[in-house]
């Protein structure tokens, strides 16, 4: 690796792999839109509903947002220092991340933590890292079982559903959303029929992203359960996906019959197996059922208003802020 460090090939590949056409184009929103016009367009969804074509625009902007929170989390886990960052990358980041319309939309419409705190990192006001083998390793492997949850279309177009979205489906003649993907769960037979197929339209796309959607869970609760020992990485690592999951607890489950096994029953219905995979099938199911439980209600309901990123990152943030009132 000639003519390059491990801290600037490490960059090179979060950008790759973060920065994509989606964020790039969220950051030239940011770029050339007015001050009001952004500041409407990144408006909380109380003040007056998300069109359609706006939910495209905002989702370009949460790529650009993501792509920070990546960051942010290489540099918790000592993975990459902003020192090592190159300039121009430096001053856009400062730039996009204090932007009003945007600071309000991430840090009060929706308290997003990673992009704040990225933000503070790079104006000298947070330096909490957590620089250890196990830690880059964690992350390392979050970015990793990530890739696919970022890259399927599949999954794409379910959380497109899951945020309020819609799509035109040629197969469906119509327009179809979240509730047409419900509907779907709740009808056992064409729930199957659709997942066991290739996707046809947005609507099968979206049925295989939900499964895909579980497959992941079940992973990523593994990983969390590995971080225990690092409380703050843990707590970061859920809130790098924690909106997905807090999304799924209010949409989806208060309709697949209000509980996590009714989901995985659903899910589970669609196995065609033989009675000697029964057994095994029954086996996963517990385990899909269990990581579910503590991903969509158990920590979707425990954050609140003391600690909003999880006891040890909320106590670290808090200290941080304390320290920096108290340099002024």
């Amino acid at each position: 690796m000639s003519g390059i460090n491990l801290q600037e090939a490490d960059f090179v590949e979060i950008r790759r792999s973060w920065k994509k056409a989606e964020a790039k184009r969220g950051l030239a929103i940011i770029r050339e839109r007015s001050p009001r016009s952004l500041a409407w367009l990144l408006r909380h969804h109380a003040e007056k509903a998300i069109s359609n074509e706006e939910t495209w625009l905002r989702d370009d902007v949460d790529y650009a947002l993501h792509y920070y929170a990546a960051l942010e989390m290489a540099c918790l886990a000592g993975i990459i220092r902003v020192d090592t960052l190159p300039k121009s990358e430096h001053a856009t980041a400062m730039r996009v991340l204090n932007d009003p319309a945007v600071s309000t939309y991430y840090d009060e419409h929706y308290r997003v933590v990673l992009p704040r705190l990225f933000r503070l990192r790079l104006a000298g006001q947070w330096s909490m890292v957590t620089a250890s083998a196990e830690a880059r390793g964690l992350v390392t492997d979050l970015f990793r079982i990530s890739a696919p949850f970022d890259r399927s279309a599949s999954i794409e177009t379910f959380l497109w559903f899951l945020d309020g979205g819609r799509r035109w489906d040629e197969s469906e003649d119509k327009y179809v959303d979240i509730d047409d993907t419900l509907n779907s769960v709740l009808k056992t037979r064409d729930f199957g029929e659709r997942l066991t197929r290739r996707p046809k339209g947005q609507l099968d796309r979206s049925v295989h992203g939900l499964s895909e959607f579980v497959e992941f869970s079940v992973a990523f609760d593994a990983l969390l359960a590995e971080a225990g020992a690092l409380p703050i990485i843990r707590d970061a690592m859920w809130e790098f996906k924690s909106y997905w999951f807090k999304k799924f607890r209010r949409i989806i489950m208060s309709r697949v019959r209000g509980t996590v096994r009714g989901l995985v029953l659903q899910v589970m219905a669609v196995q065609q197996v033989s009675d000697d995979l029964k057994a095994s099938v029954a086996a996963e199911g517990d385990v899909v059922e269990r990581a579910l439980q503590r991903l969509v209600v158990d920590r979707s309901a425990f954050h609140h208003r003391e600690m909003p990123y999880g006891v040890a990152l909320s106590a670290a943030v808090a200290a941080s802020t304390k320290a920096a009132k108290g340099k002024r």
